[in-house]
C-alpha cells in the first residue's frame, strides 16, 4: 500500500545501503547495520546488472535475504540469524547460508 521514505535514523542505523564505485562499473555495497557483509553489483556474462556475493565460500548471485528476528524493539531488533539464498556464480547450483548475527 503506502510508500514513504526512510526517515534519517533508519537510513543510517537500520535498512540503508552504503555503496561505493571501485572500477569499471562495479559498486561494493553493504548495509549500513552491518559493515562486514559485502555485496558486489556489477554486470553478469549475460550483461544483466546482479548482486554477489559469498555464500557457503563460493561466488554466488544473491537472490534473496531473510532476516529472523525475535523480539527487541523497533530501535534494537534482536536478530537471530540471516539467511543467505543464491544461485553459484559458476555450476549455477542454488546456494544457501545461515548466519549467526553478533
Amino acid at each position: 500500500g503506502q510508500q514513504e521514505e526512510l526517515s534519517m535514523f533508519q537510513r543510517k542505523f537500520a535498512y540503508g545501503i552504503h555503496s561505493v564505485k571501485k572500477q569499471d562499473g562495479i559498486f561494493e555495497l553493504n548495509f549500513t547495520a552491518n559493515k562486514k557483509f559485502k555485496m558486489y553489483l556489477q554486470k553478469s556474462e549475460d550483461n544483466i546488472y546482479k548482486v554477489y556475493t559469498t555464500i557457503n565460500q563460493r561466488r554466488a548471485v544473491l537472490n534473496r535475504i531473510f532476516v529472523n528476528i525475535s523480539g527487541g524493539s523497533a530501535l534494537s531488533p534482536n536478530v537471530d540469524f540471516v539467511l543467505l539464498v543464491g544461485t553459484d556464480a559458476i555450476t549455477k547450483a542454488a546456494v544457501t547460508e545461515k548466519r549467526k548475527v553478533e
